[in-house]
């Protein structure tokens, strides 16, 4: 409800009022100093001006039928297909000898290389992906469990910049690598993956399965711990 509100034409009428007035300030400024392609500048400046109905027409909810329409089977088989090879992937190569974290990239040509690097953005979608594993039934509870509090374990671990994840870890050592910075979009993406599965092992705590159950303080404890390192990673 509250991002419809945001998208309705009022409301995005309201949020960006200015535009159309500069736009026609400027349109009005460029015809009295006598521009000398004015057909130009006023269409320029109305487009300027319309740029908010174009924020609203591009942002209105698709309807609803198209919303909850279903994906095909066969769709639906290689989208599950792709999810568990991904998933393969992490399960072959996140391990102690790395400290729990995912390499960057696996070279398969001419020979098998591990890139024994990590970022916040790959440490994010490794933990979400041990979720959706627990989601799609390819792991237990307990083992998700396990995989986060080990990483998490590392991730409190690793130098750190005013709260902040640096961008380059050595796997293997936990070490950062040079140069040493801190970058907005990674850190943003691990926080909003964290955000997500402290979310998930939530949901899983309260699902009512006797499984999820029994991990429950686990998975209870992983959320509290995920959610605060989201507001400082």
């Amino acid at each position: 409800a509250q991002a419809a509100a945001k998208t309705a034409l009022p409301d995005v009428l309201r949020q960006h009022w200015r535009s159309p007035v500069l736009a026609l300030l400027m349109l009005a400024g460029l015809l009295a100093a006598g521009t000398p392609t004015p057909a130009l500048a006023t269409a320029l400046c109305l487009l300027w001006a319309a740029s908010p109905l174009a924020s609203w027409w591009v942002s209105r909810p698709r309807a609803a039928q198209q919303k909850d329409a279903a994906l095909a089977a066969d769709d639906q088989a290689y989208l599950t297909e792709i999810a568990r090879d991904t998933w393969g992937f992490f399960e072959r190569v996140i391990g102690p000898a790395d400290h729990h974290l995912p390499p960057d990239n696996l070279q398969t040509l001419p020979h098998e290389m591990l890139a024994r690097r990590t970022s916040p953005t790959n440490i994010g979608l490794y933990l979400l992906s041990a979720a959706c594993a627990r989601r799609f039934g390819w792991i237990a509870s307990e083992e998700l469990a396990t995989r986060l509090e080990a990483t998490l374990a590392t991730l409190l671990g690793l130098q750190r910049h005013r709260g902040h994840f640096l961008n380059w870890y050595d796997t293997e050592s936990g070490a950062p690598l040079l140069p040493m910075y801190v970058s907005t979009v990674d850190s943003g993406n691990l926080s909003g993956h964290l955000l997500a599965v402290a979310a998930a092992c939530r949901e899983l705590a309260a699902s009512g399965v006797e499984e999820d159950a029994q991990e429950a303080p686990r998975l209870l404890a992983l959320a509290h711990s995920f959610e605060q390192l989201a507001w400082s990673a």
